[in-house]
C-alpha cells in the first residue's frame, strides 16, 4: 500500500469568473506539477475559471475568501498596519480554523498581496512556501513588505531573478529558489495555427501581404503600455502603408482604454486597429498576427504574454523591465528590449521586423525552440523536481500532536475551551454577557449591592438573566434580576 501524500494548501488570491490572469495560470500550471509529491487542495476567493479546471483535473478546492493586502505590493509604509486591520476581520478566524481543521503539511501562498494564509500558517506552526509573481514597487519602504515575507516564509520561490531583488542576500541564504512557468506548445494546438490565422484575417479584412502586431493582456490598465504602442504604432503607420496592430483584452480602466482609441482616431489611422476582447483560446488569435509587443511600464514578474508570443512562433518586442529582460535575454532576443517608455525605440524595432519577412521567420523559429528548452515543461520539471527535494522533510501535520503547536496558541486555546465550558454551565462570569465579546457596562448593582458597572452584553442582560431563572439556574426574586441588569430591563425580566 502507498503512504498517503503529506497535504499541501495552495491559496490564490484570485479566481476570476472568466479572466485568467498569467498569475493565476502559472499557480495552476504549479499545482498540476506538485500533484506527484503532494494531496493538493486549491483555496480559492470565489468559484471561478481556475477553479473549475481543478475540479475537472480531480483537485479538491476550497472557497474562502481571504482579503489581500494591497500594501504590500505598494510597499506601503502602514503596511503593518493593515494587515493587523485584515487580522481583526471575521475572515481571519475562519483562516485560522480551517488551517486547524486541516493540519496541512505545507500552505503555499501565492503572490505577496496575499500575507493572511502565511501568517496563520506561522501562527500555526505549520511550514510556508511563499511564491512572488510580481516586483514590489520600488518606494523607501519597501523593506518592510520585503520584512514580512522574509519573517514568514520557510521558502520563497520567485518567478524570475528580477522578483528576488527586493531581499537582502543574507535573508535568501538557503531558502529561495527561481521557478519560472513553463507552457507546453502541444496545448496551443499547433495544428491549428494556419487555419486560425486565415479565419481571423479574413474576418478583419486583412490578407497575407498585410503585416499585424499583437498586443495581448487578460486585463488592459495603464502599466500594461497600450498608450505608448498606439503611439509608436502611430509612427510605424505613417512609414508603412501595410501595417496594422490587433489589440486583444478586456478593459480594466475603461476611461484609459477609450482614451487610447480615441489618440488613434485623432492621428488618422483609428481604421487600421482592430480591438477585440479577450478570450481563453489564444490559439485562434495568436497566430493572426506577425510580431508580438509587450510594452509593459512597470517591472512584470515574469511576463507570460511574452512567453506564449514566442511559443506561438513570433518575434517579441518589449520594454527592459523586470522579468521580460530576463526572459527575452534567456531565449537569446536581447536585442529587441527597448527602453521602457521609449515609444520611438519601440517603432523602430517593430519596423525593422515587419520590414523583412526572412529574418523575422529565422528569428521567430530560433526563439521558439529556445523558448522550449529554457521554459518548456521538462526543464520546468527538473526545476520543481530539484526545488521539492531541497524541502525537510515535514510529517503529515494531521498527524501531528497539539503539543507540536506554538505555546502560545496552545495557552490560548485552552483558555478558549475553558470559557466554552464555563459559559455551557452557566457561571455567573457570563450571564448577561454577549457570547464571543466582552460587551459594555451598564449600571446596576450585584448581588450585595457593592458591584457596580457591571459588563453585559450589548443586546442587554436580561434576556440571559430570563433564560437562566428559566433553566433554574439563577434563584432569588426578580429584584435581583433587576439589580444585575439594570432597570432599563425589567419589563423583559418580568416577561
Amino acid at each position: 500500500m502507498m503512504p498517503a501524500l503529506p497535504e499541501m494548501m495552495i491559496f490564490s488570491h484570485l479566481c476570476n469568473p472568466q479572466v485568467v490572469t498569467g498569475a493565476e495560470k502559472a499557480l495552476f500550471r504549479m499545482t498540476l506539477e506538485l500533484r506527484r509529491f503532494f494531496r493538493c487542495v486549491l483555496v480559492v476567493p470565489q468559484d471561478g475559471a481556475i477553479a473549475v479546471q481543478a475540479r475537472a483535473a480531480g483537485i479538491e478546492t476550497v472557497v474562502l475568501n481571504v482579503p489581500l493586502a494591497v500594501g504590500m505590493y505598494l510597499s506601503s509604509p502602514r503596511v503593518r498596519e493593515e494587515i493587523g486591520h485584515l487580522q481583526r476581520r471575521p475572515e481571519w478566524r475562519r483562516l485560522l480554523s480551517l488551517l486547524r481543521r486541516r493540519r496541512p503539511a505545507w500552505v503555499l501562498v501565492n503572490t505577496c498581496v496575499h500575507p493572511l494564509p502565511a501568517l496563520a500558517a506561522k501562527r500555526l506552526g505549520i511550514p510556508v512556501i511563499w511564491c512572488l509573481n510580481e516586483t514590489m514597487a520600488e518606494t523607501p519602504h519597501r523593506h518592510l513588505a520585503a520584512g514580512i515575507i522574509a519573517a514568514h516564509a520557510d521558502r520563497i520561490v520567485a518567478l524570475s531573478p528580477s522578483t528576488l531583488a527586493v531581499f537582502p542576500p543574507e535573508a535568501l541564504v538557503g531558502r529561495a529558489a527561481v521557478l519560472p512557468p513553463c507552457i507546453d506548445r502541444g496545448e496551443l494546438n499547433p495544428e491549428l495555427w494556419p487555419a486560425a490565422r486565415a479565419e481571423l484575417r479574413s474576418c478583419l479584412g486583412w490578407d497575407e501581404k498585410t503585416k499585424v502586431v499583437g498586443f495581448l493582456a487578460a486585463t488592459i490598465y495603464g502599466n500594461k503600455g497600450l498608450r505608448e504602442l498606439v503611439q509608436a504604432f502611430a509612427d510605424l503607420a505613417a512609414r508603412n502603408p501595410a501595417a496594422r496592430l490587433l489589440v486583444a483584452g478586456s478593459p480594466a480602466d475603461p476611461v484609459y482604454y477609450e482614451a487610447c482609441r480615441k489618440m488613434a482616431v485623432a492621428a488618422g489611422f483609428g481604421d487600421r486597429i482592430a480591438w477585440l476582447p479577450y478570450t481563453e483560446r489564444i490559439d485562434l488569435v495568436v497566430p493572426a498576427v506577425d510580431v508580438v509587443a509587450v510594452p509593459s511600464l512597470i517591472p512584470e514578474g515574469f511576463g507570460m504574454t511574452a512567453l506564449e508570443g514566442l511559443c506561438f512562433e513570433k518575434p517579441v518586442v518589449a520594454f527592459a523591465s523586470g522579468g521580460l529582460l530576463d526572459i527575452l535575454t534567456a531565449t537569446g532576443n536581447a536585442e529587441f528590449l527597448v527602453p521602457v517608455g521609449d515609444s520611438r525605440a519601440l517603432a523602430a524595432r517593430l519596423e525593422a521586423l515587419l520590414a523583412d519577412d526572412a529574418r523575422r521567420v529565422e528569428i521567430a523559429r530560433q526563439g521558439a525552440a529556445m523558448a522550449e528548452a529554457v521554459f518548456g515543461p521538462a526543464a520546468y520539471r527538473a526545476r520543481l523536481e530539484a526545488f521539492i527535494a531541497g524541502l525537510p522533510a515535514v510529517v503529515a501535520a494531521s498527524a501531528v500532536p497539539d503539543s507540536a503547536e506554538p505555546a502560545r496558541e496552545r495557552t490560548r486555546r485552552r483558555k478558549r475551551r475553558r470559557r466554552g465550558r464555563m459559559r455551557s454551565r452557566g457561571h455567573r462570569k457570563f450571564r448577561g454577557r454577549k457570547r464571543g465579546g466582552r460587551g459594555v457596562r451598564r449600571r446596576g448593582t450585584g448581588r450585595s449591592g457593592s458591584r457596580s458597572g457591571r459588563r453585559t452584553g450589548r443586546r442587554g442582560g436580561a434576556r440571559s438573566v430570563f433564560r437562566s431563572r428559566r433553566r433554574g439556574r439563577t434563584g432569588g426574586s426578580g429584584k435581583r434580576a433587576r439589580g444585575r441588569t439594570g432597570g432599563r430591563s425589567r419589563s423583559r425580566a418580568r416577561r
